[in-house]
Formats: C-alpha cells, sequence, structure tokens
C-alpha cells in the first residue's frame, strides 16, 4: 500500500524529520521530505504572497484555526469527480503505519473514548513513525509507560517553541482525536472501495511526469480539471497545498485557481526543462530542511551565528556549514556588526530567483477569452 503522510500539525512534520536522521535514514524519506515541511517553507520564502484559503470540500464543518489540515478535491481516482480530501490520505497513510489489520485504526478512533494508555500512546507514535521500522518496536514494547512520550519530546533534538507545541498536541490529544474522527468519517467509505485506483494512478502520475513540460497543464490534467473558457481566470501553483485544487474570486472579478503541486513534480520538470540548472540547484540546496528552515528565519530579520545555533539546536560549526552554502549560493548575505557575524536573506536574489519560478512556469499570468466560448 502507498504511504501518504499529511500530518495534521506542522509541529509533527518538524518532529519526524528530525527523528528520521537519528534512526533509520531512509525511514520514508523519499515522503516526508518531498511533503507538507519543506513545501510549505519554500512556499513561505519564495511566495510570500500567496495565501491559500483553508476550507473543506467535503460539505462538513469548518476545523478550528488550530488545525493544519489543507483540504483540497482530487478529481483524478477512477475518472469519476469526486470530492476527496487530504483526510483520505492521511487516514491511509495512518491505517498502512499501523502495520496491523487494516481497520485497527479505523476501530481505535471509533474507541477513542475507551483507549489504554497504550493504545492512546501508539495512536500517537503512528503520527510520528511508521511502526514497522526497525527502531520503532523499541517504542511500540513501551508504549503507555508513563511520561514515555513527553519525555521523547523533551530530548529530541527539535527547537524550544516546536517541541512545547507537540508536547501540548499529546497532553490534549483526546480531543484532536475527536476531531480528526469527524473529519475522516466521510473519507472511510471512499478510500476502502478506491485503494487500488490510487495505487494505479500513482504509478500512471510518474510515467506522464517523465514526458511533460508545462506543469501548469500537467496539474490540470492530474486533477482531470478543466477550467471555464468563458471566465477570465489566473492559474497560480502552489507547493503550500499538494495534490489540491481551490478556487477563490479574484479582486478584479477574475477566477483565481490555485493548483497544488508536489516538490517531487517541480524538481522533475526543472531538470526536465531548458535554462532551469538553476532554479534545480535552488530546489536541490534547500532540500536540506535545516538549510531552508534556516533562510527563512534570517528572511524575517539578520540573524548571528550563536543565535541560530540556538534557535535550532545545532552546533556553530553546523550553523558555519549551512550559512556559507547560502551565502555561496547567492541567497544570504553576511555582515559584521558590533563584533558579531550576521546573515541576513538576499531579498533581491529571492525577488529574482521567484521572477524566473513564474516565468519558468508561466504563474500568474491572465488568460482572458472571449465570452460566450463553449466550456
Amino acid at each position: 500500500m502507498l504511504k501518504h503522510y499529511y500530518p495534521v500539525d506542522d509541529a509533527i512534520v518538524y518532529f519526524t524529520n528530525r527523528i528520521e536522521k537519528q534512526t533509520n535514514a531512509e525511514y520514508s524519506a523519499k515522503l516526508l521530505k518531498t511533503h507538507a515541511n519543506i513545501g510549505a517553507q519554500i512556499e513561505h520564502v519564495l511566495m510570500p504572497s500567496v495565501e491559500l484559503e483553508r476550507r473543506l470540500d467535503l460539505g462538513i464543518p469548518e476545523l478550528d484555526p488550530e488545525s493544519e489540515l489543507l483540504f483540497g478535491l482530487d478529481k483524478s481516482i477512477g475518472g469519476e469527480k469526486q470530492p476527496l480530501s487530504n483526510a483520505a490520505w492521511l487516514l491511509l497513510g495512518y491505517r498502512a503505519g499501523l502495520g496491523e489489520k487494516e481497520n485497527d485504526l479505523d476501530e481505535m478512533v471509533r474507541r477513542r473514548h475507551s483507549l489504554s494508555a497504550k493504545e492512546r500512546d501508539m495512536l500517537f507514535l503512528s503520527y510520528l513513525f511508521d511502526l514497522e521500522d526497525t527502531e520503532a518496536p523499541k517504542l511500540v514494547d513501551r508504549a503507555g509507560e508513563p511520561g514515555l512520550i513527553t519525555d521523547m519530546i523533551s530530548r529530541s533534538g527539535i527547537n524550544s517553541l516546536t517541541r512545547i507545541k507537540l508536547i501540548e498536541l499529546y497532553m490534549n490529544f483526546d480531543a484532536h482525536i475527536d476531531r480528526l474522527a469527524k473529519i475522516l468519517a466521510p473519507a472511510v467509505g471512499i478510500i476502502k472501495d478506491s485503494e487500488e485506483v490510487y495505487e494505479s494512478a500513482a504509478e500512471k502520475q510518474l510515467e506522464a511526469l517523465a514526458a511533460e513540460k508545462d506543469l501548469s497543464a500537467y496539474m490540470l490534467k492530474k486533477h482531470n480539471f478543466k477550467l471555464s473558457k468563458s471566465e477570465k481566470h489566473i492559474l497560480h501553483l502552489s507547493i503550500l497545498a499538494p495534490h489540491t485544487v481551490n478556487i477563490r474570486d479574484g479582486v478584479f472579478g477574475n477566477m483565481d485557481v490555485y493548483l497544488g503541486v508536489g516538490v517531487n513534480d517541480l524538481a522533475g520538470l526543472l531538470y526536465a526543462g531548458k535554462d532551469s540548472d538553476r532554479l534545480a540547484a535552488v530546489f536541490k540546496l534547500l532540500s536540506d530542511e535545516t538549510r531552508l528552515e534556516m533562510l527563512q528565519a534570517i528572511s524575517r530579520r539578520p540573524m548571528y551565528g550563536l543565535e541560530l545555533a540556538e534557535a535550532f539546536s545545532v552546533t556553530a560549526p553546523t550553523v558555519s556549514y549551512h550559512m556559507t552554502k547560502l551565502v555561496m549560493s547567492g541567497l544570504a548575505e553576511s555582515y559584521f556588526e558590533g563584533g558579531k557575524s550576521y546573515f541576513k536573506a538576499n531579498t533581491q536574489e529571492l525577488l529574482a530567483l521567484r521572477k524566473n519560478f513564474d516565468s519558468f512556469f508561466g504563474i500568474g499570468v491572465q488568460k482572458p477569452v472571449k465570452k460566450g466560448t463553449d466550456d
């Protein structure tokens, strides 16, 4: 079964990526490094003006602001135009991650108010680990022990704010599972009928990507989504919400269409395209999540070396290594002030990169068509 993880909280992604380095270096790296963490942060660094609407397309109540789930429509499954949110992929990942019978998680969610301490910890651990991973049994065997989860989080290598956020999530996990159960309920039936179709569709997607050069056209075809030819529209590509379609009314009466694209899609097309070496090199440079987080941090304000080391719980040589890479690439600049070496983002270079990115993929280009044209 394919394992697509769309964690509910950003802290889970950070935490999983950190723990991944400390356990099995190959554990789900191809999945985690191409989803929400890198995607969302590249969006923040390179596309700060884009704010996607966070809404449900399943006709169920809006989530509270604390939730980090991004929903959309996947209209490519089996050729049917049926609503299917990222919650569906989420459930697939959780059920696969348990490494047991496929209905185990469904049963645990149904019995969420009467879970034992061990079951509750295992459900939380399924957010963070593939429980079939070689290191996972050490945790699973101890699940339910008082203080196990909070101690594991406290001793992790994540920064203090993320650590606090994740502990709060664990301490309020019962309420969180209540919300999750309501979200997943409409998707369970669709998933049970569509798992084989998903796997087949994923294989076909990789084949199509190998021959595709136009990312906008590719994503439209992937979603089986047709834009009305009688409407003005501006097409945007976003990494913030992979595999989603969001539509909003534009400021000037046009229709804004946001297509969610995965980092894998971008990288494949960049390397396949012409005159794209610079963009491809930048994406490769930012594939290290720590380096990407540091670039995001110095994009907000200048920071000196020891300050970065403390903020990211790394050594000074590690900061020096990442900053040297960013400075040599032109994405960051360094200067001395008050006896300290400060680093700041090279705004002009980032804006130029953004312009080249938009130009390469034709993002934000308005395509007006005469009224009255058939769809």
